[in-house]
Parts: C-alpha cells; sequence; structure tokens
C-alpha cells in the first residue's frame, strides 16, 4: 500500500505533479537536431536540481526503437527531422516512482500513430477499477489500437509499480493475454500502450546495444572499479536502473568494459535498446495511475 495521509496519495501526487510540468515543458522545448545527451542531462539535472532523483536513465526512442535507449557518454546522436521521438522520464522520491511518457511528432503523417497511443491510454483508464482483471486492460488496449488501424506491440507492457521497485512483479498487457492479478485500491500501475502500423509484426527484438543497467547480486573477485560499480548500483542508485553516463563523474572515467563484464558474470542486468522487428515505427503513451474507489486516476495528466 502506498504512503497515505487520510485519503492523500501525497508522495505520488507531488511527484505526478513535477513531472508533469516537466514532460509539458520538455515537449515544447525539445527539437530536430537537439543532441540526445543534451536533453538526456538537462532532463536529469532538472529532476535532481528539485531535490529528487530519476527513477531510470531519461529514454529517447527514435522511430523503431521502441525503448530503453538513452544517450551514451560522447553520444553524438541529434533527432532526426520528420522523426516520432518516445520521451519516457520517471522521477523517485524516497523510494516514490511516477513514470510517464509522451511521443513528440516531428512529421504530420505520423500524427495519427501518436494520437492512437493516447486513445489507448484513454481507453485503459475507463475500464481500470477495483475487481477489474488486468487482462481486461490488455484486451482494450488492443481493440481500440485496432479500431484505430494500428497494431499493439505484444511483448512490451506496463508495470505495478512498488517502494523502489520500478517494475513490482506485474504487467500490463497491451494485448488479450492471461494475466492472473485483479486491480486493488492503493495499487499503483504505470500503464504504457506501444503502437506501430497494422502491417509491421508488433514485437520489439533486443539489439546488441545497451546502456542502461541495474543492480542483480554481489559476487566476488572484482577489481576496484567493478566494487564501486557494484556499491553505486546497490546504493546510490538504489537497485533501479542507471547509466554509463551516471558512472563518469563518481569513477573519473568510461566504464563500458566493466559493466560488460558484470554484465556477463550476473552481477547486473542489463536492458538492451528495444526495436521493432520489421523496423516499423512505434509510438508510446505512458501514465501512472493511483487505483482509487471510483477507478483510475493518473498522476501527471491533470
Amino acid at each position: 500500500m502506498p504512503h497515505k495521509r487520510g485519503n492523500d496519495y501525497e508522495p505520488y501526487f507531488r511527484i505526478g505533479k513535477t513531472l508533469e510540468k516537466l514532460l509539458f515543458e520538455e515537449s515544447k522545448k525539445i527539437r530536430p537536431g537537439d543532441k540526445l545527451i543534451d536533453i538526456c542531462e538537462r532532463i536529469e539535472n532538472r529532476i535532481i536540481d528539485q531535490g529528487l532523483f530519476p527513477a531510470f536513465p531519461v529514454n529517447i526512442s527514435i522511430n523503431e526503437i521502441a525503448a530503453h535507449y538513452t544517450a551514451r557518454p560522447d553520444d553524438l546522436t541529434e533527432i532526426p527531422e520528420n522523426s516520432l521521438v518516445k520521451l519516457d522520464v520517471g522521477i523517485r522520491d524516497e523510494g516514490y516512482i511516477v513514470d510517464a511518457a509522451r511521443t513528440l511528432v516531428f512529421n504530420d503523417g505520423l500524427k495519427k500513430l501518436a494520437d492512437a497511443a493516447l486513445s489507448c491510454l484513454d481507453a485503459a483508464k475507463r475500464v481500470m477499477k477495483p475487481g477489474i482483471n488486468l487482462q481486461v486492460v490488455g484486451q482494450t488496449i488492443y481493440d481500440e489500437a485496432k479500431r484505430l488501424g494500428f497494431k499493439t506491440i505484444a511483448n512490451l507492457s506496463g508495470h505495478k509499480i512498488g517502494r523502489y521497485k520500478l517494475h513490482a512483479g506485474v504487467g500490463v498487457p497491451n494485448v488479450p493475454v492471461p494475466v492472473d492479478y485483479k486491480l486493488k485500491v492503493g495499487d499503483i500501475f504505470a500503464v504504457e500502450p506501444f503502437l506501430t502500423f497494422s502491417e509491421a509484426p508488433g514485437m520489439a527484438k533486443p539489439s546488441k546495444e545497451a546502456y542502461i543497467f541495474s543492480f542483480r547480486k554481489k559476487i566476488r573477485s572484482l577489481n576496484k572499479t567493478q566494487e564501486k560499480i557494484i556499491l553505486l548500483a546497490e546504493n546510490r542508485f538504489k537497485k533501479l536502473p542507471f547509466a554509463e553516463r551516471w558512472l563518469i563523474k563518481p569513477l573519473g572515467r568510461r566504464v563500458k568494459e566493466e559493466l560488460t563484464f558484470l554484465t556477463k558474470k550476473g552481477a547486473l542486468i542489463s536492458y538492451p535498446v528495444l526495436i521493432e522487428a520489421k523496423g516499423g515505427i512505434v509510438s508510446q503513451e505512458e501514465d501512472t495511475f493511483l487505483i482509487t474507489e471510483d477507478g483510475a486516476l493518473p498522476l501527471t495528466r491533470a
């Protein structure tokens, strides 16, 4: 159960309001030609300057990239002209997490795809009530996408959020699959429809690159740098996802080789960049919802 003050889930409302304002302002500011590393670091610094912390590295996923792209150190990638860009941001405060995403449209021909993802999110909100099985939510998202002429990404889903847990063990499907979970008052769920064109496979596949990691377990026989990475991953980042960029200041250098080693040894989890299986353009909308007796209350769309 979230931290409760009377009937007020104050930490979530406060974080949600902050994230809503940030996403609104950044969505207006970002333009083709902007460097991804500048966007990521600007947003992350804005969060930190408010006494909060990113719940995960800012994700900026362009066109066929569905998720898990954050800027590499010294990344020269820019927002392309005529693109569709997913901006996915999470904020945490004392372990309370709110997660949301917006699709930015720089190609009028892709606007319907972006709008459809928002329609699917709205449709999901309307059916999310205490006692509703999450399979109904997945069916609703799937049906709305199909009605609008698009297809959901079958192997990407939303997630329950817990204290210091971005993914708290229960997924919110974007397709009609069995889920053994009924919504309860006080639940916190991030719902995130991912859509593509109907002729695309509607599946995301991992690339060979991963720029986001999280703590998995401690292991023995590490060098000093590897020990420091594990210490930061467990204590500073609270076992939540982090980027290689975040390690450069405390460690003073790039540590890609150490991250690869620690992942292979099972000390870290890596999150490969996810791409639509046949290169289909992907849109995404996401909000975090508090389940109340009256239904689902969105935290970043007041």
